[in-house]
């Protein structure tokens, strides 16, 4: 009887899941178009040194690995501000 029970909470909880893809559908998490591929590259890299970062075993490996994710944060972040700088420079002649 617990084995039937428990086959049919899956099997509810499934239909449920199931319709709630269909109705909300699933975040869609891709590239967007407006980001170059070499700031992807860089915004990855940037996640590939946090995941090490959280899994650091002593002190000095995290210490090092903070320093090279601010770096990378910091080239990201100036790269972003280097071209918001030149949309709005932009935007300005046009008008």
């Amino acid at each position: 009887m617990t084995s039937a029970l428990k086959r049919s909470d899956i099997i509810s909880s499934l239909a449920l899941l199931v319709a709630s893809e269909e109705i909300l559908e699933r975040r869609k998490t891709g590239r967007k178009e407006w980001i170059s591929d070499d700031k992807w590259g860089r915004i990855a890299k940037r996640k590939e040194i946090e995941g090490i970062l959280l899994n650091a075993v002593n002190e000095t490996e995290e210490t090092n690995l903070r320093t090279q994710y601010r770096e990378a944060n910091k080239v990201v972040k100036k790269k972003r501000k280097k071209k918001l700088r030149g949309k709005i420079k932009e935007h300005g002649q046009k008008t």
